[in-house]
């Protein structure tokens, strides 16, 4: 059985030739609690997601879509925004702490490990973008699918 595609919905804010950019509300689990006028969480916020379409179908801006996505992805994207640097920072800190007791230093060389981790990445955005691969699809409520 395929496993089934993570969907969000968004909203077409541009076109250019192939390229769609597509805005979607990205919501926590606590927006839909009761307390959540009394909370200061800013877990809610717009997202802008850039796909490359090479289909048949007609899209216009503003127009009401559904963007999905492989779950194997978030597993990817867990892999590289949390896992990997948190390793780099346990790896700096063990090795730097072997070559001197200073602590200043050793935290120091710690968050500059995680910092270079993040440059490199940035560094490879263009390659990421092509690991990371979105899909746009016409408009079905997605209300059950994603909380």
């Amino acid at each position: 059985m395929a496993a089934k595609k993570i969907k969000h919905d968004g909203r077409i804010t541009a076109i250019h030739g192939s390229n769609i950019t597509v805005t979607i509300l990205s919501k926590s689990a606590c927006t839909s609690c009761e307390a959540k006028g009394l909370c200061n969480s800013s877990e809610i916020k717009d997202k802008d997601i850039d796909i490359k379409y090479f289909g048949t179908e007609t899209w216009e801006v503003d127009q009401l879509v559904n963007v999905a996505m492989k779950p194997s992805m978030g597993s990817k994207a867990v892999l590289y925004g949390y896992l990997f640097p948190f390793l780099f920072l346990i790896a700096a800190l063990i090795a730097v702490s072997a070559i001197t007791p200073n602590e200043i230093i050793v935290g120091l060389s710690a968050l500059g490990g995680v910092v270079l981790y993040f440059v490199i990445l940035w560094l490879f955005r263009e390659k990421l973008n092509d690991t990371f691969i979105f899909e746009i699809e016409k408009f079905v409520d997605t209300q059950s699918i994603c909380k």
